[in-house]
């Protein structure tokens, strides 16, 4: 094993002195690597599972359209579905109803199906909950409702005083 003739402190805590011409940079170049790629994970996660959600939302409607199918369906499919993957969660009747209401209500206008996995499903039940109260604007998904303004110098969307979306 190798010595050195000098060392310094690491500024890391658990891990000590470090040999004088070595940088602990390494160590916060290699961190930040680790939270960027969790990150993007999340983000390519996130993406899938909306789109499970939305092809899953476009499958029920366009069997209620074709067969004529009513609630029952979603209620049976919602316990089959349970059945079939049972540690996971996501599968409910609501969640069901939630994820034909999200197909319903964007694949109208193409703009907004190339964003619709830019946020998670819990903010696209916000935004759908609020519009669900609103009866003041019924062009939607065309213009954005009073509740939710863009931020001029980002591309955010602000709800609430909560920030969505990229930031720049």
């Amino acid at each position: 094993m190798k010595k050195y003739l000098m060392y310094k402190q690491s500024g890391v805590e658990w891990l000590g002195d470090i040999p004088s011409g070595w940088e602990p940079i390494l160590l916060q170049d290699v961190k930040q690597r680790i939270h960027s790629a969790q990150y993007e994970a999340l983000r390519t996660v996130n993406k899938e599972i909306i789109g499970l959600y939305w092809d899953i939302g476009k499958m029920i409607v366009d069997r209620q359209k074709k067969h004529g199918w009513g609630k029952s369906i979603v209620e049976t499919l919602a316990k089959d579905l349970q059945t079939e993957f049972s540690g996971m969660q996501g599968f409910s009747p609501q969640n069901l109803w939630y994820m034909r209401q999200f197909y319903d209500e964007y694949h109208k206008n193409a703009n907004l199906q190339s964003l619709v996995g830019e946020i998670s499903w819990t903010k696209h039940l916000i935004i759908m909950a609020k519009w669900a109260k609103m009866e003041c604007c019924p062009h939607f998904p065309f213009h954005f409702p009073p509740f939710v303004t863009t931020n001029e110098k980002s591309s955010r969307f602000q709800m609430k005083g909560a920030n969505y979306g990229n930031s720049k």
